[in-house]
C-alpha cells in the first residue's frame, strides 16, 4: 500500500536522488511541503508530478 505523503528520506531511497536535492527543491518551493518536525513531509503526487516533468 502506498501512503499518500513521504518524508524527505523516503523520496531520497524511493526516486533515488540525494538527499541534498530533495531539500534544495523543497528550499525552491518547486514542490509543496509540510513541515514535519524536523523535517518535512510532501504529497507523493506533487512530487511525483514535478520529478515527472523536469528536464534530465
Amino acid at each position: 500500500m502506498e501512503k499518500d505523503y513521504l518524508l524527505t528520506n523516503e523520496i531520497s531511497d524511493e526516486y533515488r536522488v540525494t538527499l541534498i536535492y530533495v531539500r534544495k527543491v523543497i528550499r525552491e518551493h518547486k514542490v509543496k511541503a509540510l513541515k514535519h518536525g524536523r523535517d518535512y513531509i510532501v504529497k507523493r503526487s506533487d512530487w511525483e508530478r514535478f520529478f515527472l516533468s523536469r528536464e534530465v
